[in-house]
């Protein structure tokens, strides 16, 4: 369960930074 929650943390940073590229990316 710990590690699960802990991907689970992982990927929804991944997520977010990944956004964040594409914000940048489209001004």
């Amino acid at each position: 369960l710990w590690c699960f929650a802990t991907g689970d943390h992982k990927w929804k940073k991944q997520q977010l930074l990944t956004e964040l590229d594409e914000t940048l990316l489209n001004y």
